[in-house]
């Protein structure tokens, strides 16, 4: 049935007040788990950085050449080729930076260790070492510090020790010199403690004719320490997202039950009536979007629809019919048109008002 442009759906009235009750208890208990938690404070365990560091460092190593004609310059790079014989020193330049937790005490030294090493088997194992040149410097600062240096090695000690070893061993065994600058100290907070520590290593050959250099680094380059601690958070938990939606979406479905269904009418006498007219006569029926005025002056009353059947088919012409199904108002009509005549037949429903009505509309 149609109210306005919005089509009802007719149900039992059973049906009706069961999914009522069941939309309305599922309202509740997903209102319950939606807003169960709404004022309890939300926190969660995480854990918070207390002290922290960062180091940034770089190192750019560089051969002295002797005076010769062969190269057009007097250094080359870790990335060129290096002839042994050529070599008069070893320059670097070494950049640091340690950043800190603000207002954190930063105290260290760097060292740089010159060491020389005599290297055996395929393993390259350590035969021999000797640590030709230790020089430190001190680091001090607040929450960050920046050191820089170039520093240059003429190697003269490593080869004076090479020379000694072989005179007295007879070996002569692949031989590195370690030219290492090893940094490591402490930040401090608060009675916090966080140690640093780290190196980097310029290797060079003593013993190879032509070599590259080679650089190796160790250490970490960050530190933090932590603990748990309990911060606020908007987190919505997922108990809450499903009773939320759970909510709307039985508030939106009992919404339409309650506004685009009605309780559909128990068949009567006349249903049934109106049921058999259309199973036996619905292909020689047509609807009329409107009834006509009943005040016709040759309209010709028919009591049942089989007569008016047999007065169609003796003129030749259709059945039409106007249905009306309100609560107030239950009938349908059938006529036949034959020139100035109409054959008029209506039913009406049981309840004794649709009588009323039709009387009070057509008077």
């Amino acid at each position: 049935m149609k109210m306005g442009t919005i089509q009802l759906f007719k149900i039992n009235k059973t049906q009706r007040h069961i999914g009522i009750a069941v939309l309305s208890v599922l309202i509740m208990a997903f209102g319950v788990l939606g807003f169960r938690d709404y004022n309890k404070p939300k926190v969660a365990e995480q854990p918070i950085v207390t002290l922290s560091y960062q180091i940034e460092t770089d190192m750019i190593p560089k051969v002295v050449l002797k005076a010769n004609s062969i190269y057009p310059g007097n250094t080359l790079t870790q990335k060129d080729l290096i002839v042994n014989q050529l070599v008069s020193a070893i320059q670097s330049d070494l950049k640091l930076k340690i950043t800190a937790t603000p207002d954190a005490q930063i105290k260290g030294t760097v060292k740089k260790v010159v060491t020389v090493k005599s290297l055996y088997g395929e393993k390259a194992e350590v035969l021999w070492e000797k640590q030709v040149k230790n020089e430190s410097s001190s680091l001090v600062g607040v929450s960050e510090l920046s050191y820089e240096a170039t520093f240059q090695d003429d190697l003269s000690k490593s080869r004076n020790y090479l020379d000694s070893a072989f005179l007295q061993t007879k070996l002569e065994p692949g031989s590195v010199t370690e030219i290492g600058y090893v940094y490591s100290g402490e930040v401090t907070k608060s009675g916090e403690t966080l140690p640093f520590e780290g190196s980097q290593k310029i290797i060079v050959p003593m013993t190879l004719d032509v070599y590259r250099l080679e650089i190796k680094t160790t250490g970490e380059l960050s530190g933090a320490l932590t603990k748990a601690a309990e911060v606020p958070v908007s987190k919505v938990s997922v108990t809450q997202v499903v009773g939320l939606m759970g909510m709307a979406l039985s508030t939106l479905a009992l919404l339409g039950l309650l506004f685009l269904t009605k309780v559909a009418k128990q068949k009567t006498a006349y249903n049934k009536e109106i049921e058999s007219i259309f199973k036996l006569h619905g292909e020689r029926l047509a609807r009329l979007e409107a009834a006509l005025p009943n005040q016709h002056a040759n309209v010709i009353s028919v009591n049942e629809i089989g007569d008016l059947i047999k007065i169609s088919d003796e003129i030749r012409q259709p059945v039409f019919f106007y249905q009306v199904d309100e609560d107030d108002e239950e009938k349908i009509e059938f006529y036949v048109f034959d020139e100035n005549r109409i054959y008029y037949l209506v039913k009406f429903g049981e309840n004794p008002q649709n009588i009323e009505t039709f009387i009070k509309r057509t008077a």
